[in-house]
């Protein structure tokens, strides 16, 4: 026997029904409005001029549940204390390093690959004097080469620090960030050299090697900081890419004949 249907009772599937038949025999009409409302995301007016300072910022509220949009608010940025804006005078402002001369793009760019080529030198010397070292802390090499620590140790430095440091350029400055470096790595040079056992030279080798290859990569930085777009930056970077691995594969031929003729702490 069947049970007298309830009007007021919802039917499985009745509400998905409903709307089903709905989309089908009433479509919206296909405006500009209607999409925008659709995407439910927020707009931001974009300045055409990236050089002027926008006087008003735009910003459109999320689509409501029932598909009105809320009211849309303006932003004073002229006149509200939280926003600060930065920007050069116009681009042609002199002070932009894509405005500096080629010239002096190219005085840098020599200048800062020259370092990348100096603080790379210990890490290949180093290898020279492994038969000094051996016999001056008395590390046997032979079952296990025990005198690559201090190898590894620089190369563990050189893969770390850059990951810590090299971001902090961003907010301080690139030339800040190429003297912390550079004296570091200097400073370093002269525990290893007067280490009094192999564990010294193992642990000053790691702060050393750190202390290189963050003024190395700055230097990758510093190119696109001053040279605009990528076929700019082709012809320095690869000078970069080619300086940044001179530094370690001319260490050996230094470091033997320094060895040869000095000794292993020079």
């Amino acid at each position: 026997m069947e049970s007298a249907r309830d009007p007021a009772v919802q039917q499985p599937g009745e509400a998905f029904g409903d709307r089903v038949h709905q989309a089908q025999t009433s479509p919206k009409e296909d405006t500009p409005e209607s999409r925008d409302n659709a995407l439910g995301s927020r707009k931001v007016n974009l300045i055409s001029n990236p050089f002027r300072k926008p006087d008003r910022y735009h910003d459109s509220a999320r689509d409501t549940a029932n598909g009105t949009p809320e009211k849309k608010e303006d932003i004073d940025l002229e006149s509200d204390p939280r926003i600060e804006i930065v920007d050069w005078e116009g681009p042609d402002d002199p002070d932009n390093p894509f405005n500096w001369s080629v010239k002096r793009k190219w005085l840098i760019t020599i200048t800062t690959c020259f370092i990348s080529i100096l603080t790379g030198l210990p890490a290949g010397a180093h290898g020279a004097g492994n038969a000094q070292m051996s016999q001056e802390f008395n590390v046997d090499n032979t079952t296990f080469p025990y005198l690559y620590f201090a190898t590894t140790s620089w190369n563990m430095g050189a893969a770390l620090f850059p990951l810590l440091f090299v971001p902090l350029t961003e907010q301080t400055g690139r030339m800040s960030g190429y003297f912390a470096s550079y004296i570091l790595f200097l400073i370093w040079l002269f525990p290893s050299a007067f280490a009094p056992n192999f564990a010294t030279l193992v642990v000053t080798r790691f702060f050393g090697g750190g202390a290189s290859s963050v003024s190395i990569n700055i230097v990758g930085g510093t190119i696109t900081d001053i040279w605009k777009g990528d076929k700019e930056r082709s012809i320095p970077m690869s000078i970069f890419g080619m300086t940044s691995v001179v530094g370690i594969a001319l260490g050996p031929f230094i470091g033997g004949a320094i060895q040869r003729n000095l000794d292993w702490r020079w």
